[in-house]
């Protein structure tokens, strides 16, 4: 029995079937894949060698795309647009590597002395591994903690098991990736990773000038629309940061103190179209007073002197 990402398979070749035969040859192509598709690909992606390069400065979703070679193929979609295939063949090969033996043949070979050993608590999996799935889980909808432990680990998760996952969970909400919507819920966060990276800035900016595009909104409502509802508090920090600098540069307004909305472009265009008249206006009126000083010399030299 093989497990990838809570799914159970027979055997590798029946995990290809699936991954080639169903997902791949199915899908429809450039959408983002979800669900148990989803969690498959996105762990064997893990297992790449050469994740790194793949992974560039984010994911976003993966999706079935065209090869170069107009060949299907897996492709992963970068938070900056980019998009580029990769070959899940070395991920399976990455994986098998990774997990030599299956769970059958471990029971098998395990003695006495060892089957008493398992009643131990387990090490728990990796970091990157533990915090993918959670992301996976996540991307289907809300899951309470309790039910992540269990896709993860299973019914008989330990004591230490358990903890882990709360750790991965607290790092998670720290980098804005889920969020804890209440005690022991979570669900998909904004992926914005603050403050260092110049493209998770601009997509701040972006969700900020599309939220007050409907118009003026308190502080408080655009924290909650474009951080969610329970953001961090350095997040938090970030998008006040934000605010200050749109308005500094003039692409929002301070309605007043603490609600905010963007220039209308018509009251915009209008305001340049006065200040125009009015520049034309104090030329004309220069020019009237440079005529009318050419007319008083001419009656002054013209008068008798004496």
């Amino acid at each position: 029995m093989l497990e990838v990402a809570g799914v159970g398979f027979e055997s590798v070749s029946h995990l290809r079937d699936y991954v080639y035969k169903q997902v791949l040859a199915k899908s429809r192509l450039d959408l983002p894949l979800y669900g148990k598709a989803l969690r498959v690909i996105e762990t064997l992606f893990s297992y790449h060698p050469q994740l790194t390069e793949k992974t560039g400065v984010g994911i976003k979703h993966f999706c079935v795309g065209k090869h170069a070679s107009g060949a299907r193929a897996y492709c992963v979609v970068r938070i900056d647009g980019t998009q580029e295939s990769f070959s899940l063949k070395k991920c399976i090969s990455g994986f098998q590597q990774a997990t030599p033996i299956s769970a059958n043949n471990r029971e098998r070979n395990r003695t006495p002395k060892k089957e008493t050993a398992a009643a131990k608590p387990t090490s728990p999996q990796k970091g990157p591994t533990v915090r993918k799935q959670i992301i996976a889980l996540l991307s289907e909808g809300q899951r309470k903690r309790r039910d992540i432990i269990r896709n993860i680990y299973g019914v008989s998760a330990t004591a230490s098991q358990s903890k882990y996952v709360g750790k991965q969970l607290s790092s998670l909400v720290t980098k804005g990736q889920i969020v804890r919507v209440k005690t022991g819920v979570y669900e998909r966060g904004t992926g914005l990773i603050f403050p260092t990276d110049p493209i998770a800035k601009t997509e701040l900016q972006s969700r900020i000038l599309n939220t007050l595009a409907c118009g003026e909104k308190r502080r408080s409502e655009v924290i909650t629309e474009v951080l969610g509802q329970t953001p961090h508090r350095n997040h938090i920090q970030s998008l006040q940061n934000m605010l200050k600098h749109l308005c500094d540069t003039g692409q929002i307004i301070k309605m007043r103190h603490g609600v905010y909305g963007t220039i209308d472009k018509d009251i915009e265009d209008k305001e340049i179209d006065l200040q125009e008249r009015i520049r034309q206006l104090t030329a004309y009126l220069a020019h009237c007073q440079q005529e009318l000083q050419k007319i008083q010399a001419e009656i002054e030299n013209r008068l008798p002197t004496g």
